[in-house]
């Protein structure tokens, strides 16, 4: 595979592309190399990978055993939340607000954007077996189908 070539396909699978890759292809496609002063930008030159459009997929087995993990956490700190329950005002919430806002602080890089409740949330689901549910999982490489099967035209009488 020509640089060129290499080049296109590594941006088009969204990697990033080092300076030296990219010197290569530019002298390749001008057929003669550049002058030293460029080519000591481009070994210092680093493209990022391709920001792709639309929501990423998820990935459901890291959301598992994120959710094994709060799982855990959650019952040892809301028994504790619970003990000291007795020496703290109602205004700093429930145990259970509390153990769910210190395990979405601490998992936060992990849980992504997500606020307590949405956190007691998606804990609840995954504890009730709701959490990835298999009725909007799509299967399906042709979309016309899929949306057929789930919108089926009405029956003509």
């Amino acid at each position: 595979m020509d640089a060129v070539e290499f080049v296109k396909s590594e941006r088009s699978l969204g990697n990033a592309l080092r300076g030296e890759d990219l010197l290569r292809a530019v002298e390749q496609s001008i057929s003669h190399p550049l002058s030293p002063e460029l080519r000591d930008l481009f070994l210092h030159f680093s493209a990022p990978s391709l920001k792709r459009r639309g929501r990423p997929r998820s990935d459901r087995g890291r959301q598992d055993f994120v959710m094994e993990e709060v799982d855990e956490r959650y019952s040892d700190l809301l028994l504790e939340f619970k003990k000291e329950d007795s020496h703290r005002s109602s205004a700093d919430g429930s145990p259970s607000e509390r153990a769910y806002r210190q395990l979405a602080g601490e998992l936060r890089e992990r849980l992504g954007h997500v606020d307590w409740l949405g956190l007691r949330n998606n804990h609840s689901k995954w504890r009730n077996g709701h959490f990835h549910p298999e009725e909007s999982h799509i299967d399906s490489e042709d979309f016309d189908t899929e949306i057929e099967r789930r919108f089926p035209a009405p029956e003509r009488s």
